[in-house]
């Protein structure tokens, strides 16, 4: 069994070695390597505008400019529907007041 070693920061503050901010960055630096490894082996994709290739983030963002697009922003959908509700609310509110004068009013 390995002996604990320890990291000394001070006479109050002896930590387990090796020091969190070092085990962080090895992970965050294995998480990097694992998505440069996923985006090689998904390799390239058609345009769906116009169909040509597509096998790198140049050519991706050249096909985006080309054809007037941007990058998706995944808020967007959330205002999107936040926006829908609300038209969707004015009109059933629209058309209550409708029947009401219709049928109440008359």
């Amino acid at each position: 069994m390995a002996r604990q070693r320890y990291w000394w920061h001070g006479p109050r503050d002896v930590r387990p070695y090796p020091p969190e901010s070092i085990q962080e960055t090895a992970a965050r630096k294995s998480d990097l390597q694992l998505l440069r490894d996923l985006d090689a082996t998904i390799g390239g994709y058609h345009s769906p505008v116009d169909g040509r290739w597509i096998d790198s983030r140049q050519a991706r963002r050249e096909d985006l400019k080309r054809h007037g697009c941007r990058e998706y922003d995944p808020g967007e959908k959330r205002a999107f529907l936040q926006e829908k509700q609300s038209r969707e609310n004015a009109l059933v509110d629209r058309a209550r007041a409708t029947l009401h004068r219709r049928f109440h009013d008359s």
